[in-house]
């Protein structure tokens, strides 16, 4: 489930729960539909418990799409962000622990 909502102007949607094949086209379409019409966008892991391959695809196509102006949330100490280090994602991509650090990243770009 995706829950969206605006912080200092900024869309942000949460990713609430389990990210994974049997949901993947489901949340694509909804942070795709969140997304649009935004220069500006943040998505948040705070509340997902497990992110599969096909979760981090579908950051790679926001981040194609958005490039600069998008912002990834993800707490320090999961799995998700270990991964996303392993893989060089963090290196192509901005990478916050919370979504007011998120939302000041893409203000200050």
């Amino acid at each position: 489930m995706v829950v969206v909502s605006e912080l200092n102007g900024v869309r942000t949607a949460s990713v609430v729960g389990d990210l994974d094949l049997s949901n993947a086209q489901a949340i694509r379409e909804s942070l795709e539909t969140a997304a649009e019409d935004r220069d500006k966008f943040v998505v948040s892991f705070e509340r997902c418990g497990y992110c599969d391959s096909s979760g981090i695809a579908i950051l790679v196509a926001l981040q194609h799409r958005l490039g600069d102006g998008l912002a990834v949330v993800v707490p320090p100490e999961a799995q998700l962000r270990r991964i996303l280090s392993i893989v060089g994602i963090d290196r192509v991509m901005r990478i916050a622990s919370s979504v007011e650090e998120a939302i000041a990243e893409l203000a200050a770009a």
